[in-house]
């Protein structure tokens, strides 16, 4: 049962193929010393190449729904990440303003609960 009219879906996981940023371990890295977390994981490509290392990155948005985070929140995420992958922006920086974002999530929420405390 999915519950849409709860505003469920199928799944939350978001897999990105980041090898255009380099290999998908070496990528979760760099988003960690910004304090994203995030796995490396193989995408399709890399099965069928047998690729030795993973090129993308799973994102477990269901974390951060449980947090009360919803769409506006996915887009300030998506910032973060560009910010580091694209940007090339001081990770001491992105570090500190995805800390400040993230102080502001700290009690476990369902998305069907009030998010207004």
């Amino acid at each position: 049962m999915l519950f849409k009219d709860l505003g469920f879906t199928t799944s939350h996981t978001i897999l990105v193929d980041v090898s255009r940023f380099g290999e998908g371990r070496a990528v979760a890295k760099k988003l960690e010393d910004a304090q994203i977390i995030v796995n490396a994981m193989q995408v399709p490509r890399d099965v069928t190449e047998k690729s030795p290392a993973p090129s993308g990155l799973r994102i477990g948005v269901q974390e951060m729904t449980r947090f009360g985070m919803r769409e506006e929140e996915m887009d300030t995420i998506a910032s973060f990440l560009q910010d580091v992958l694209m940007e090339k922006k001081e990770l001491g920086k992105v570090s500190a303003e995805v800390a400040s974002f993230r102080s502001k999530y700290q009690n476990v929420r369902y998305c069907f609960e009030d998010q207004s405390t």
